[in-house]
């Protein structure tokens, strides 16, 4: 079985996602130390915000929402 993620914090591209078949959607709110952490890599460093959960529970309330922060 395949499992689909998207890493989002856009609602209509959330709801889209999930539509077609992307089961779980990641908001990703964890910057804590990462730019030491992936220093010289060519990495993205979201820009995700706490407020972006709600938005994005509110367009899938069905999909599984994963969240990452800091610790």
């Amino acid at each position: 079985m395949l499992t689909l993620l998207l890493i989002c914090n856009e609602p209509a591209l959330a709801a889209h996602a999930h539509a077609a078949g992307v089961q779980r959607l990641f908001v990703d709110i964890e910057r804590q130390g990462k730019a030491e952490r992936q220093g010289g890599k060519d990495t993205f460093i979201s820009t995700h915000q706490l407020a972006d959960v709600a938005a994005v529970r509110a367009a899938v309330p069905t999909a599984e929402l994963l969240l990452r922060v800091d610790p």
